[in-house]
């Protein structure tokens, strides 16, 4: 259900954000504006993407509240502590965010949706395939 990603994409989007608060470090300007900020806006598009696909799809957008049971319901992850934290530490936070969409992503995947959803979908998980691998890991190295 597009449903479960929607409330994965706004909730790790609120773990991005507390990361980029609480970024510090050597690497805090390429961490904080460049790649978390990035990061944040990147969500944002599909957060609207996936909106749009589920009004396609006839299914009813959720309110907030609904979006935090579907959360809780699927145990999707968005407990990111509010402490400061390092480069390295928040490369293995957004490492476990990508997989945490990713996983969702092959979740709707299962369901009956038309082709050119199911295109928009492979388009979003490719998007957080090649970014997990290439991105975090050039940045830890």
């Amino acid at each position: 259900m597009l449903s479960i990603l929607l409330a994965a994409l706004q909730k790790q989007q609120y773990n991005l954000r507390i990361l980029h608060w609480k970024a510090t470090g050597l690497d805090f300007h390429t961490t904080h504006v460049e790649i978390l900020d990035g990061y944040i806006d990147k969500f944002g598009e599909y957060i609207d993407k996936v909106a749009e696909m589920m009004i396609l799809c006839n299914e009813e957008i959720p309110t907030a509240k609904e979006l935090d049971s579907i959360a809780s319901k699927y145990k999707i992850d968005y407990s990111i502590a509010v402490k400061n934290y390092k480069s390295e530490d928040i490369f293995i936070i957004i490492s476990r965010i990508f997989n945490t969409i990713i996983s969702c992503i092959k979740n709707c995947n299962k369901y009956n949706y038309p082709s050119y959803i199911k295109s928009e979908l492979d388009s979003i998980e490719y998007w957080f395939q090649i970014e997990g691998r290439y991105k975090t890991k050039q940045t830890l190295q």
